[in-house]
């Protein structure tokens, strides 16, 4: 069975900014772990929310100043319109890829590829299936694969 990776990133692919913000969070909830920044270097503040994974059960509840921040935003922008979903797709699809003829291992160093490699066979993998995507469309793929777990990518 065939598994398309694409279709989990127009979740993953989601950043939503709050603009003129009613009130700013106050410091002490702006610590912690989360994927929330606030842009103070504007004439008008705005946060900026996002990720690169579809949240778990285990993400929730979100932290309190996320809860905060969209309780307080006027106006809420998104990455990509949903109504566009075959648009944003097709140019998601083309962005993960290398031109034809132009693989991963062309364009990566040898010790990364041979990492690879060993990561792929160590989860059962057959690589080809990937060969033409580049590393950040691998990378996001391989999130929930047994073997990557706890596995850091970077582009």
């Amino acid at each position: 069975m065939k598994k398309n990776i694409y279709s989990p990133l127009l979740t993953l692919a989601l950043t939503a900014v709050g603009l003129s913000l009613a009130s700013t969070a106050r410091s002490e909830q702006e610590s912690g772990k989360h994927f929330i920044w606030r842009v103070t270097n504007v004439p008008q503040p705005f946060y900026v929310l996002g990720s690169v994974h579809q949240l778990r059960k285990s993400d929730y509840p979100l932290p309190k100043v996320m809860e905060d921040v969209a309780k307080q935003v006027q106006t809420m922008l998104f990455e990509y319109d949903p109504g566009q979903e075959n648009t944003f797709a097709r140019l998601l699809y083309d962005g993960a890829h290398y031109p034809r003829g132009h693989t991963m291992q062309s364009k990566v160093h040898p010790e990364t590829f041979a990492y690879l490699m060993k990561m792929f066979k160590k989860s059962h993998m057959n690589f080809n299936r990937y060969s033409e995507l580049k590393p950040w469309a691998i990378a996001i793929s391989m999130f929930e694969v047994p073997g990557f777990k706890g596995v850091r990518f970077a582009e």
